[in-house]
Order: C-alpha cells, then structure tokens, then sequence
C-alpha cells in the first residue's frame, strides 16, 4: 500500500475518518507544543502574530505535520502493510525515519517534489505566451508596414 503525505496528496476514506478522529488529540498535542515553544522564548503578545502560531497551514505546516505523523504512527501500530511513503516535505524526512527505526520496519520512502514540477510548468507557460506574443507583434508590425507604404 502506498501512504501519501504530500499536500496534495489524496486520503482514502478510511484514513480520512481516522484524521478526523485523531484531530481533536493531536491539536491538543500542537496547543501543548506552541506554549512550550512561547515559554521557553520568552514570547511577548506581539509574538503570537508569528506565522508558527498559527493553525492556518498556508502560514505554518506544524499542525499539518503533526497529522501526517500521528496518522503514520497509528498505521503501523494497527500493522498495516505500507510499502512506499510519499513525501513532498524534506521537513518530515526525519521525524518519518525516526517513526520508521522506533517500530523496526523498512519502508521506502520516496520525495516527491511536486514544487519544481510545477514551477517548470508556470515557465514554459509563460515561455510559450512570450513566444505567441512576439509572432503576434512581429506579424502585426509587418501588416501596419505594408499599409503604410500602400499609401
């Protein structure tokens, strides 16, 4: 079976029940994380606007994270068969390898960088706009020429 922690990564139903079943524990989990981390850095009000504070994941990914490990854990305590592990996120290579060595087993576990991939993709779609846009030019600059010395 193949386990996708990526970000666009798709759940099946069943791992998507279980999220929602482990979600109340593991926030509870990143709550404890985040005033230990306010602690120990003498944080001020102020410093509750950082992005790490934050459960919104387009600002920070801790909380998501904390998911996909929790998720993982719970799977190989139930014994299921995973075979490859996707990744997008060099962030949970080490937590996942860790996870991995505690309970003795052997996954492969495979980084997917779908931000290069899709970075390529915006560059070649503007390449190939900037390409049609200086034939469109070129062509309409020889059209207003050839009026020009029609007159």
């Amino acid at each position: 079976m193949k386990l996708n922690l990526t970000s666009k990564g798709i759940l099946s139903k069943n791992d998507s029940k279980l999220i929602d079943e482990i979600y109340p524990e593991v926030v509870k989990k990143y709550n404890d994380f985040i005033i230990k981390y306010a602690n120990v850095n003498n944080s001020s009000p102020i410093d509750l606007l950082n992005p790490i504070f934050s459960r919104n994941p387009y600002q920070s990914s801790i909380l998501d994270n904390i998911l996909k490990l929790e998720l993982l854990e719970i799977k190989l305590k139930q014994g299921e068969p995973i075979d490859v592990i996707l990744i997008d996120n060099s962030e949970l290579e080490y937590p996942i390898k860790q996870i991995l060595k505690r309970y003795k087993v052997e996954i492969c576990l495979k980084k997917v960088d779908l931000i290069y991939s899709q970075e390529y993709l915006l560059v070649f779609k503007n390449l190939f706009k900037s390409i049609i846009y200086s034939i469109v030019s070129i062509k309409w600059t020889l059209f207003l020429l050839k009026k020009q010395n029609d007159y």
